[in-house]
Order: structure tokens, then C-alpha cells, then sequence
């Protein structure tokens, strides 16, 4: 799962958001469009960006991922009733989104760190309730993308159930996969990621 630059998308949702339905990018991109995939994921990215900008603006303000991306898709399906098929595809696109939000926002803290004297960007205000502890994203990312290389599945697998939140069977409704699938890409890829990243902790009950 491929999309055009995240960071190159406004801060903020631009006038022409709405052009584009989002059931019918939803389907266009289920069917294979890769345009309208691209099209999507600016559109999730930019809503959820926003959505922590304005939820982050107070002092010690924080929001959990899960909760970020329901409050995106409200917005963006503008509280119309979407069906479950297309709420699968949306979460599977949202997942990727926060994922590369929360890199970006690591990206800018490193580079304001370096700067001197510019306000550094807290990353503990967007929570992911099954990290124990403050998580270097950058370096996950990478590791995200070595993943992507090996198992496209294996990946979307990990970043469903670690960012978002998703259960066994969501993920396999997400992923349409069995249930034997994901547990086993799941045992594989938290083995693969403890020994890649040894300090990573994940409560066990996830």
C-alpha cells in the first residue's frame, strides 16, 4: 500500500475536500485505482492532522489514535451512514495515515531539537493505549517499511493492530483474511519486531 507524500499535503482541510465522495474513493480505490487511493489517504491525512492540531492546542491535551480516527471519519463522511464494508476500507487507509502523521510529527521534533530555541513538539500527546512507553518512530517506520517489502499483509497486520487498536477478527474483517492469518502474521511480526527493536514493550493482552 503505496500513497503520494503525506507531507506534502496543506495542515489544514483545503475548499475542495468535499469534490470527491468518500464512498466513491473508497470503492475507486477497493477496485484498484490507485489514484483514487492517493486521493484518499491526502484526504484522511489532512483530516486527521487537523483534528490533533485543534484537539493538541491546549497545554497537556492528548487523544488516543482509535479516537483520532473515528472523529476523521465523522468528518469526512460528513456523519452520513456509510456501511461496515466501507468503514473497513477507510480504517485500513486510517491506520496508515496516523502512522505516517505520528513520523512526520517525530521528524519535526527532531528537527526543532536541532534548530535551538524553537518549541518542541511533545509525541505522547497522540496516546496508543498498547505502548507501555514513548516509542521512536522513526525508527519503527523503518523497520514498517522493511516489513511492506517482505509481507504487504504481515505489515497492514501490525500497523491495524498496534496503531489502531483492531482485534483479531477486526483486522481480518479489515484485511479480509481469516482469523488464522492474523494471528499467525501477528505472532510472527511482534517476534520479528522484538528483535529488531528490543526495547519495545506491547501490553500483552492486546
Amino acid at each position: 500500500m503505496e500513497f503520494s507524500t503525506a507531507s506534502e499535503a496543506p495542515t489544514t482541510l483545503n475548499n475542495n475536500h468535499h469534490d470527491h465522495h468518500l464512498t466513491q474513493l473508497l470503492h475507486a480505490w477497493h477496485n484498484g485505482d490507485s489514484t483514487a487511493g492517493d486521493a484518499l489517504f491526502r484526504q484522511v491525512y489532512q483530516a486527521l492532522k487537523a483534528i490533533a492540531s485543534n484537539r493538541l492546542r491546549c497545554v497537556n491535551a492528548s487523544i488516543q489514535t482509535t479516537e483520532l480516527a473515528h472523529e476523521g471519519f465523522l468528518l469526512l463522511s460528513h456523519k452520513e451512514a456509510i456501511d461496515w464494508q466501507d468503514r473497513k476500507h477507510f480504517f485500513a487507509i486510517a491506520a496508515n495515515a496516523v502512522r505516517r502523521l505520528l513520523v512526520d510529527r517525530a521528524r519535526a521534533s527532531h528537527a526543532q531539537k536541532r534548530g535551538g530555541g524553537a518549541q518542541y513538539i511533545p509525541l505522547d500527546d497522540i496516546q496508543i493505549p498498547v505502548f507501555d512507553h514513548p516509542i521512536d518512530w522513526i525508527e519503527l517506520d523503518d523497520l514498517f517499511k522493511e516489513l511492506e517489502q517482505m509481507d504487504e499483509i504481515l505489515a497492514r497486520t501490525l500497523e491495524l493492530r498496534l496503531i489502531m487498536g483492531l482485534t483479531v477478527r477486526e483486522t481480518s474483517e479489515v484485511l479480509e483474511v481469516s482469523t488464522a492469518t492474523v494471528s499467525r502474521k501477528w505472532n510472527f511480526g511482534l517476534a520479528w519486531l522484538h528483535d529488531h527493536l528490543p526495547g519495545l514493550a506491547i501490553q500483552p493482552d492486546l
